[in-house]
């Protein structure tokens, strides 16, 4: 919770990868997925990912920029969340 209040806005709090598949299933396409969590501009936050069927470079401002938002209910197999972060989380 820390790291989001001091985070200002379109700051990246978190990234990481991972795979589609099995328990981080998205598409089931078998690929690595990039993804950022980035503090909103009232004071939200939100994963953007990149397009799972685009092999072309997909740097940080693509992905916050043209990237699809992470459902809600598969944030917490990627980040730790408290219930008010969570509850922050931009839909």
């Amino acid at each position: 919770m820390e790291v989001l209040n001091n985070a200002n806005e379109g700051d990246i709090i978190a990234r990481g990868t991972m795979h589609d598949g099995g328990s981080t299933n998205l598409d089931n396409t078998g690929k690595q997925v990039s993804w950022l969590a980035v503090r909103g501009f009232v004071n939200d936050w939100a994963i953007y990912y990149r397009d799972l069927w685009d092999e072309s470079i997909w740097t940080d401002y693509r992905i916050k920029s043209e990237g699809h938002k992470m459902p809600k209910d598969f944030i917490s197999k990627l980040v730790n969340v408290d219930d008010e972060a969570l509850s922050r989380y931009r839909v």
